[in-house]
C-alpha cells in the first residue's frame, strides 16, 4: 500500500535521517527526481551520483543572483542575470570547445588591471581565424588582429604627424616641446607664416629658440612630422620574413627558422641559411669581368677563373684576383 500524504509525528519521523540517505524517485526515470546524500550533506536535483555539495542533472534558471563561495560546474547550460564569486573564477570548456558569449548590446569587461588575450608566436596562429580576432604575438612582440584576409599588427605608425600649440608671453623666447625632435624634423609656424629651420629657430632636444623673441599676440604651431621610435624588428604582412634587432645581435628569421645573424662587432655571419652554408654569387669570367660597381673587398665564385677550373675571386681595387682552390677535403 502507497502512501500518499504524510501528516504529524509520522511526517517528522521520516524527514529526520540519522546518516539515511532520501530520495524522491520517479519510478520511470534511473536518477532521483531529489536525493539527499544525508553523510556527505549534498543535494542532487536529477542526480544521484553526487561529485559536488549541490548537483543538478540538466539546466540551471536563476531569476536573481547565483553566488558561489567555491566551484559552479554546468555540464549544459547555466542562465542567469548573474553570477558572483569571492574568489579565482575560471571558465573553461573542452580542448576542442568554444566558449561563445552572445550580447544583444555591448560586453564590457571592468576592473583596473587588464584584459588578456591569447598569446602565441606566429606558427601558432589558429588555422582558420573569423573576422576581428585577437591575440598577442610573442615572435613579433605584438598586438595582431585578423582583418579577414591576414593578420595586421596593431603597433604605432612609424611616421605620425602630431600639432603642438605654444602662446607666448611677450618675453619668453625658449619653449619646452612635446617631445625630443630636430629643427629639421618639425614645422614651425607663426600666426601661419612658415618659420625656417637653424635661421628662425634652433631645437636642441626637448626645447625650441626663437632668434625673435615671440610677441603676446603670436601663436605658434609645432607640427611633429616623424616621432622617435625604437624599432626592434620588422616582419613582412604575413610574418614570413623577420629581422629582429631585439638583442645584441640582428637576426633574420624566414618562416620561423633563423637564417642569418650578424654581431654587433661587425658584418660578422654566424649562420646563413638552415643548412649553415654561404652562397656566393657565381660568375664565369666573362660575366665577372663586365660587372660594374665593384668595390675592394668583394667575393665571388668564378666557375673558370683559374686556367678553367673554378676559384674563388676577390676584387683588388681595379681588378679581380684569384683565390685557388685547394684539394679536396679530407680528415
Amino acid at each position: 500500500m502507497a502512501i500518499s500524504r504524510l501528516s504529524g509525528q509520522m511526517f517528522q519521523s521520516t524527514l529526520i535521517r540519522d546518516g539515511i540517505n532520501l530520495s524522491f524517485q520517479d519510478t520511470a526515470i534511473s536518477n532521483s527526481t531529489l536525493y539527499l546524500d544525508v553523510a556527505n550533506t549534498s543535494v542532487g536535483v536529477n542526480a544521484n551520483n553526487l561529485s559536488a555539495t549541490f548537483q543538478v542533472g540538466g539546466n540551471i534558471l536563476s531569476e536573481t543572483d547565483i553566488t558561489a563561495t567555491s566551484n559552479v560546474v554546468a555540464q549544459n547550460s547555466l542562465v542567469s542575470a548573474n553570477v558572483v564569486s569571492p574568489s579565482l573564477m575560471t571558465i573553461s570548456s573542452a580542448a576542442s570547445g568554444n566558449i561563445l558569449i552572445d550580447a544583444a548590446g555591448y560586453t564590457r569587461v571592468v576592473g583596473t588591471d587588464a584584459f588578456y588575450v591569447p598569446v602565441g608566436n606566429t606558427i601558432q596562429r589558429p588555422n582558420s581565424p573569423e573576422l576581428g580576432a585577437v591575440r598577442f604575438n610573442t615572435t613579433t612582440s605584438s598586438l595582431e588582429f585578423w582583418d579577414g584576409l591576414e593578420w595586421i599588427s596593431a603597433g604605432a605608425d612609424l611616421n605620425v604627424i602630431t600639432n603642438q600649440t605654444i602662446e607666448p608671453d611677450g618675453s619668453t623666447f625658449t619653449f619646452t616641446l612635446d617631445q625630443a625632435s630636430t629643427a629639421e624634423s618639425i614645422l614651425v609656424t607663426i600666426n601661419g607664416l612658415n618659420q625656417t629651420p637653424v635661421v628662425d629657430y634652433t631645437v636642441t632636444g626637448n626645447s625650441i629658440s626663437f632668434t625673435t623673441t615671440p610677441i603676446v599676440t603670436d601663436t605658434i604651431q609645432i607640427r611633429y612630422i616623424a616621432t622617435t621610435a625604437t624599432v626592434t624588428a620588422i616582419v613582412n604582412a604575413n610574418s614570413y620574413v623577420q629581422v629582429d634587432g631585439a638583442s645584441s645581435n640582428v637576426s633574420i628569421t624566414v618562416n620561423g627558422t633563423l637564417s642569418a645573424e650578424f654581431a654587433e662587432t661587425g658584418v660578422y655571419v654566424t649562420d646563413l641559411y638552415s643548412s649553415g652554408r654561404i652562397q656566393l654569387p657565381v660568375y664565369n669570367v666573362a660575366s665577372a669581368t663586365a660587372l660594374t660597381g665593384n668595390a675592394a673587398g668583394q667575393l665571388i665564385y668564378v666557375s673558370n677563373g683559374d686556367s678553367g677550373n673554378p676559384c674563388l675571386a676577390v676584387y683588388s681595387g681595379g681588378t679581380w684576383k684569384r683565390v685557388a682552390l685547394g684539394a679536396t677535403i679530407s680528415t
